[in-house]
């Protein structure tokens, strides 16, 4: 018998290859196995190995399998592991995610500005910052402060528009989702601009209202028949959206409306003396948003009713003790004859002509009538109407009559 190891060499065996073994089990008969049945037996039991690997390289260092059945575990610190397999053989292991498969999560920080206690989030893209630090996930939509190496980050400059000193950021996730236009559609203006109430909590769009040269953040007198009782909306700029029917009051620039950020604001008295704060929160005929141009006001519970004029809005109080306040629709309030002098009852005597009967409440006292007289008021008619003078509480309701005699 030759030398085994003079033997031509098989190069490509299949498996079906038959080896001379020693059956232990059967006192050393001489039996054949394949070579499939013995790499069966030695990856079952028998001492093989079930489930084996070398080594993987990962980012030039070498993991290293310490025995049989040892676990190759594959773990991301802030998603979901996707392995592929593509047509040449190789395995390409991917972290879920934005970043280009870098970044599990993308966080977005948006500049907030603040002013009179409002929080307004700048909503320009280009101005935001994106990171992955998983430490903002706590405070995915609300407000942070952020520091870096111990130094409180700013957000404003003077591409931000926003005063020195603000530090506020709000905190997102980035997710965008893509909409494909062509880049006529891309650069089409929309066919509305968008106005929001001054509380922001209405929002409307329209194709018919030219604000000229205006700026976002400017503020007409605007009605909507959607949304009566708000006449104030401030102007956002070009926006697609749906269009309603609107009417602007006024050109370009000759609306008096005032929004306020908060509830404090200052009136001063028409007949004269200190300016005064109010709450418009504590009076349930002001406006909370816009302020009204008149207010009718009563410093003590027996005053009369005196009127006062808006001149702006405040960022805090304390407001004026007042005793009452009520919103006046007298425009122009100072100069309207209601809004002059003390109020007074005018109370319609007994036998009047028809429209002459009823109570007026009226500033100041025709000629040198003083309370308590009684005078005569023309009706148009052949008989004359009379009115007695009494002190008034009341608000203000009527122009003082022209008496044609003080007694009646």
């Amino acid at each position: 018998m030759a030398i085994i190891y003079t033997y031509p060499r098989l190069l490509n065996p299949t498996g079906e290859e038959l080896i001379v073994v020693s059956d232990v089990n059967n006192q050393n008969a001489t039996r054949l196995i394949s070579i499939n049945d013995l790499c069966g037996c030695c990856g079952g039991g028998g001492g093989g190995c079930a489930n084996v690997f070398k080594t993987v390289k990962a980012g030039g260092t070498l993991s290293t399998a310490v025995g049989c059945n040892d676990e190759l575990e594959f773990t991301s610190s802030g998603g979901t592991v996707t392995i592929t397999t593509p047509v040449d053989g190789t395995v390409n292991f991917e972290v879920a995610g934005g970043g280009g498969g870098t970044c599990p999560i993308t966080y977005v920080l948006k500049p907030v500005t603040c002013s009179l206690g409002i929080c307004t989030t700048n909503e320009i893209a280009t101005e935001w910052a994106f990171t992955c630090s998983t430490a903002l996930a706590p405070h995915v939509g609300s407000y942070v402060y952020l520091t870096n190496q111990g130094e409180l980050v700013f957000n404003t400059g003077p591409s931000h528009g926003g005063s020195p000193g603000q530090t506020c950021w709000e905190v997102d996730i980035w997710d965008p989702i893509p909409t494909a236009r062509t880049c006529g559609e891309c650069c089409e203006d929309p066919a509305t601009i968008k106005f929001t109430s001054c509380d922001g909590a209405y929002t409307f769009y329209s194709d018919t209202i030219s604000v000229g040269g205006a700026s976002v953040g400017d503020v007409f007198n605007i009605t909507n028949v959607n949304y009566p009782g708000i006449t104030c909306w401030t102007y956002q700029g070009a926006e697609p959206g749906t269009a309603e029917a609107a009417t602007l009051f006024g050109a370009y620039g000759s609306s008096d409306c005032v929004c306020c950020t908060s509830d404090f604001r200052v009136y001063t008295p028409c007949g004269g003396g200190d300016e005064f704060i109010i709450d418009a929160t504590a009076w349930a005929s002001v406006d909370d948003f816009e302020p009204d141009d008149c207010i009718q006001f009563k410093t003590l519970v027996d005053d009369g009713w005196a009127c006062a004029e808006f001149t702006e809005c405040v960022a805090d109080g304390p407001a004026t003790p007042l005793y009452d306040v009520e919103a006046s629709a007298f425009s122009p309030c100072c100069s309207t004859p209601a809004c002059i002098g003390s109020p007074y009852d005018y109370t319609p005597c007994a036998g009047n002509p028809a429209g002459f009967t009823t109570t007026l409440v009226a500033p100041g006292l025709p000629g040198a009538a003083i309370v308590g007289d009684v005078i005569s008021v023309s009706s148009g008619g052949p008989d004359a109407a009379c009115y007695t003078i009494s002190s008034s509480t009341d608000p203000v309701t009527d122009v003082t009559p022209t008496a044609t005699a003080i007694y009646c």
